[in-house]
């Protein structure tokens, strides 16, 4: 069943899915790009998007289980936004960089440009991916659609890093970075991660030199504006959300946990024989099974997977198991 709100100019209709918006009268501001009458957009589960009500406005829509649609008129960004993304293509920048601390809009910054320009989308931060998987650098060609959440543009190619953590793989990020920046061509927006204080700073910077991009954004005007002088042309300011999203490392844990488990949720266990695999990059080692536990023997010792120390046995230390 289908039901309706009406929104006042400056009021946002916020979305929260699974529904489907269709706009009878009015137009709405979504993330780069504008809806009005007859035009619809889909919110799917478990995501969010606002939308900035340009004139008085009539929105219509059809909710699914434990989904809502609300109108608010507390203050946004939208019109902010929308300034800077204007400003990027009035000097007709097509490669641009977005940058900031943790939940400072970065992603959906990245979002309203991609809409906006038509541009490939990268997205750089390997441990909260909001596109592809963690440990990854994505990209997603522009196909075409405007989204209102980046979470649904399809992924077009990715490139494993090894790490979900930035400050571990520094290089590695910049080089898959450039490799996306390669398949994206001439048109790309780049997503990074809230690493940019002390040495991520520097990695940001090494990051923006790299890429040479036409334009940086920096998203809250974080002091990292200053260090990027000399290297780029225009560096580009944009608020913050009034109300950030704050996460602290239990829920980033989670929401990682939640990508693992949706990417394997349908796949096959495999069993393999430690005894017949060659560890790359590892000293040669024999497996025994104990009573719950695997012992490695290995020429600098003894190895005890799931126990404590016993006599000669070592315990690995978290992660050494790997």
């Amino acid at each position: 069943m289908s039901s309706c709100v009406a929104a006042e100019p400056g009021a946002y209709v916020r979305a929260y899915g699974p529904v489907r918006l269709r706009v009878e009268a009015g137009s709405l501001l979504g993330p780069g790009y504008t809806i009005g009458p007859g035009d619809e957009t889909v919110v799917r589960s478990a995501r969010g998007s606002s939308f900035l009500a340009l004139e008085p406005s009539r929105v219509c829509y059809t909710a699914g289980a434990g989904a809502a649609v609300v109108v608010e008129k507390e203050a946004g960004v939208h019109r902010e936004w929308l300034k800077v993304v204007e400003e990027v293509r009035s000097i007709g920048a097509r490669r641009l960089v977005v940058l900031g601390p943790p939940e400072a809009g970065k992603s959906t910054m990245s979002l309203w440009f991609r809409n906006a320009l038509r541009a490939c989308l990268i997205e750089a931060d390997v441990g909260q991916n909001e596109l592809g998987l963690p440990g990854m650098v994505a990209a997603s060609a522009f196909d075409g659609r405007a989204y209102p959440v980046l979470n649904d543009l399809p992924v077009s190619r990715a490139w494993f890093v090894g790490h979900v953590s930035a400050e571990k793989v520094v290089d590695t990020i910049i080089a898959a970075a450039l490799k996306a920046a390669r398949f994206c061509g001439n048109s790309f927006v780049v997503d990074t991660d809230g690493y940019v204080d002390g040495r991520g700073l520097i990695h940001k910077v090494n990051l923006v030199s790299a890429l040479q991009p036409d334009a940086v954004v920096v998203m809250g005007g974080h002091h990292v504006a200053e260090q990027l002088k000399g290297l780029v042309d225009t560096v580009f300011a944009a608020p913050k959300p009034p109300k950030p999203r704050e996460r602290d490392k239990v829920d980033r844990r989670a929401f990682r946990e939640r990508a693992y488990a949706q990417l394997f949720a349908r796949s096959e266990t495999m069993v393999l024989d430690l005894n017949e695999i060659v560890l790359l990059n590892h000293e040669p080692c024999t497996v025994a099974e104990g009573a719950g536990t695997v012992v490695l023997e290995c020429p600098s010792g003894r190895y005890v997977l799931g126990a404590a120390r016993r006599g000669r046995g070592q315990a690995l230390k978290r992660g050494g198991e790997r």
